[in-house]
């Protein structure tokens, strides 16, 4: 409640709570939890001086780059001309991020049913990708055009999705926006995968313990913890034998989903 109120109170002073921002980013005891709803409120606050802020928290957080860019859009930012590059080249990370989680979707596709779980877990993180690039495409080309995507990719009618697609090929720069559709189109799995097999950059996932090695060590992206909880349960469910350095640090989580998790995967 304490935190809550804090927030509440940083939102209502608006710009002039920027400095106090700043300096609390400066700080190393802030939870990675708290330094999220901080980032949010800048989002909230919008104006300049926030919107400087998370720019700055760019390289600085950049293991909070996904709550960074969230924040910018909410905060209506539009890319400079001196910026560009730097954020083409940030959908373009986004973008084999999620080459890397079809991938993984793939090589489950051929597994047991044990994994079905785990599939649709990464279908989520996915989703979360194209969701920080729609945000990304927002900030650099056009906010309203992204809205519409975000509202036709949901939609379940062919129609909706194609038109989405459409108006990324007349909107977004022509790799991104290729790759992009590429990624969600409503085609196969095994399509989209040979469609964007340039972009693919790992080995190739032919063991279970690749994939979960690679959630648990949080690449290339930040997992939701659900995602990494069950990670954590099928690699002792199933005995899948993991290096103990990947279990250690959750069992000391802010989480009590992952601490949990983690005593449960480690107990004998």
């Amino acid at each position: 409640m304490h935190c809550l109120l804090v927030l509440e109170a940083l939102y209502s002073a608006g710009n002039t709570a920027v400095p106090v921002l700043e300096n609390w980013f400066d700080r190393d005891d802030i939870p990675v939890n708290v330094r999220k709803k901080l980032i949010a409120v800048c989002g909230q606050i919008s104006g300049i001086g926030a919107q400087q802020l998370l720019l700055s928290l760019l390289k600085s957080e950049s293991n909070l780059m996904q709550s960074i860019i969230k924040a910018l859009y909410r905060s209506r930012y539009s890319v400079t001309p001196d910026r560009e590059k730097e954020f083409e080249a940030i959908a373009k990370s986004y973008l084999i991020y999620g080459v890397e989680l079809l991938y993984m979707q793939q090589a489950l596709s051929y597994k047991a049913i044990h994994y079905d779980v785990l599939y649709s877990s990464l279908q989520d993180e996915i989703n979360n990708i194209r969701e920080i690039l729609l945000s990304l495409f927002g900030c650099m080309y056009d906010r309203e055009k992204m809205n519409q995507v975000k509202h036709g990719l949901s939609a379940i009618q062919k129609e909706s999705i194609a038109n989405a697609m459409e108006i990324i090929e007349l909107t977004v720069k022509k790799d991104l926006g290729r790759q992009f559709n590429s990624m969600f189109e409503t085609a196969s799995i095994e399509q989209r995968c040979t469609a964007l097999r340039a972009l693919f950059t790992n080995e190739q996932f032919d063991q279970i313990e690749l994939i979960l090695a690679r959630i648990l060590s949080e690449k290339p992206i930040e997992y939701f913890n659900w995602t990494k909880a069950f990670s954590l349960y099928i690699s002792k469910k199933y005995v899948h034998p993991l290096h103990s350095d990947l279990f250690s640090k959750y069992a000391l989580s802010e989480s009590r989903l992952l601490k949990e998790t983690a005593l449960f995967a480690t107990t004998p």
